[in-house]
């Protein structure tokens, strides 16, 4: 497995969607390195490609397909876990919802594809603990925590999923994904016994940054 345990992955920017350019995005990919991250999380097989090029930090590749629902799942089938196998990515990350997208192949193909055909290792979004069930019964690598509440969820609700994965499934490695703006947040996370933490606002975008302390002066 890669190097993951007890550290910090950082999820880059979607370059599409916030319209970053490819230096821009090598200096977030950079900066994470230089600061001591131990992965990165990057949309789309080109920027898998681009990073993997320029930065010595193993790469958790995915990519998301927009529907006219507004329903995004990633890495649905398996044609683009190919893609992103020949872009070099180290860890394919699969959502729990792509066998239930047009075109999707469920987790336990996608699984057992990425692993025959390549030496990549597999990830899963799991937003419940049905869907970390099926992925850990699947063979993945990895379950992303991310609460089904969304940004919806408070500290409390992440903490208690959290908590409930670890214990479930005490032999997984349970990544936490969510915004953390401070290091008594993440120590807080960290005590839930999660292998590992994945965040990414706090850390590429200034803009969340900014307003999050213009905010607090305000209360001053």
């Amino acid at each position: 497995m890669c190097k993951l345990k007890r550290g910090l992955v950082v999820s880059l920017p979607e370059t599409e969607a916030c319209s970053l350019s490819v230096q821009t995005l090598l200096h977030f990919a950079k900066s994470a390195c230089e600061g001591g991250a131990v992965a990165l999380t990057v949309e789309g097989a080109e920027s898998v490609k681009i990073v993997k090029s320029r930065v010595l930090l193993p790469v958790i590749g995915y990519i998301k397909s927009g529907y006219r629902d507004n329903f995004s799942p990633i890495t649905r089938n398996l044609s683009e876990a190919a893609t992103l196998i020949e872009a070099g990515a180290d860890v394919v990350l699969i959502d729990s919802f792509s066998g239930l997208s047009a075109g999707g192949t469920d987790i336990p193909g996608l699984i057992k594809y990425v692993k025959t055909a390549s030496r990549a290792e597999t990830a899963v979004l799991c937003r419940s603990k049905k869907d970390a069930a099926l992925a850990v019964y699947s063979g993945a690598d990895y379950l992303f925590a991310v609460h089904a509440l969304g940004e919806k969820a408070t500290t409390a609700d992440n903490l208690c999923f959290f908590r409930s994965l670890t214990a479930l499934f005490p032999d997984s490695a349970v990544i936490a994904c969510l915004s953390v703006w401070n290091t008594d947040a993440l120590k807080a996370v960290c005590a839930t016994g999660v292998y590992s933490v994945a965040t990414g606002s706090a850390i590429v975008r200034p803009e969340l940054i900014t307003q999050r302390f213009c905010k607090e002066l305000k209360l001053c």
